[in-house]
């Protein structure tokens, strides 16, 4: 074949192949509201790029962050603090809100070292009941760290040191940051400080922290409810039990009915989507629907505050 010829030939060809794939993307995009690029379609380089890009983004998910040279940095410097004076207490929160802040993006096993660092401040420093400071910025920090932290919350609140009656107030805020992060297992903790615990503070403070609960399923919400309601219902009728004055046995009753009353029944009402002020009210309302389908009713609080476990 002469050369005039073949070009003419091959000239032919590439017109055709040009208005078949014009024609095919015409097609295609008449078909989708959209628009699809024919090239995407018809070219294995476009997928390849794709597949590539998925294989990047898996990866990146795999591989854990590199160690962060700041964090040890940041945790020698607590300690240090920690181990002087209340005096450098406010840079010692600077710090602790500094980790907490970075947190979220640590690999696990620095993850372990920030919580473990915030809990040794319990230890670590040497403070007076008027010098909680630092005490309680290791507890809003732990509060942010999930497990982690609730581990790390939940030893601070059982040393002997703060179960004596002038560490009361600031236990009892412990107690509420115990139940933030809301990890499942701490429930029972929290049940039993409200229920059980010497201190009024310490069970008005667990009550309210279980109302971090209120997005878990039917079955949770109801355990927790079921034990508050009854028991406040208790403190209810003990506090009411008799009239005279020198009863110290009510007297008693009366100062626990009156700590935990509000904050108790704001739990109630975050678990239910109840607006309920009445113990003997809750009382019925429980009576009532503790068989029904809590869920399907939509019986809980679209204002729930949310922990981080969800399950």
């Amino acid at each position: 074949m002469k050369t005039p010829q073949l070009l003419a030939l091959t000239g032919a060809l590439l017109f055709g192949v040009a208005a078949t794939r014009a024609a095919v993307s015409a097609t295609i995009a008449s078909l989708h509201p959209r628009g699809v690029s024919v090239l995407a379609i018809l070219s294995p380089q476009g997928d390849k790029k794709d597949d590539d890009k998925k294989e990047a983004d898996a990866s990146a998910k795999k591989t854990p962050p590199k160690d962060d040279p700041k964090v040890t940095e940041l945790l020698k410097d607590l300690k240090k603090i920690a181990r002087g004076k209340a005096d450098g207490d406010s840079e010692g929160a600077r710090l602790l809100d500094e980790l907490a802040n970075k947190y979220e993006g640590l690999n696990s096993k620095q993850q372990k070292a920030v919580a473990k660092g915030a809990g040794d401040v319990f230890d670590t420093a040497k403070r007076k009941t008027d010098e909680v400071v630092l005490y309680l910025s290791a507890g809003e920090a732990l509060s942010r760290f999930g497990e982690n932290g609730a581990s790390e919350l939940a030893k601070a609140i059982g040393k002997n040191k703060f179960g004596k009656k002038d560490w009361s107030t600031m236990r009892s805020q412990l107690v509420r940051m115990l139940g933030r992060p809301a990890v499942k297992k701490y429930i029972d903790t929290l049940l039993d400080l409200a229920l059980k615990d010497n201190d009024d503070q310490a069970r008005a403070k667990a009550g309210e922290a279980l109302g971090y609960y209120a997005h878990y399923d039917q079955n949770v919400r109801k355990n927790i409810f079921e034990k508050l309601v009854k028991s406040l219902e208790e403190s209810y009728a003990m506090s009411k039990s008799n009239t005279d004055p020198n009863d110290l046995q009510r007297e008693v009753w009366v100062q626990r009915y009156a700590a935990i009353q509000d904050p108790w029944m704001k739990t109630m009402g975050r678990l239910t989507g109840q607006s309920i002020k009445d113990v003997q009210e809750w009382t019925k309302w429980w009576n009532e629907h503790k068989r029904s389908n809590w869920d399907k009713e939509g019986f809980r609080s679209s204002e729930a505050p949310k922990g981080d476990d969800s399950k």
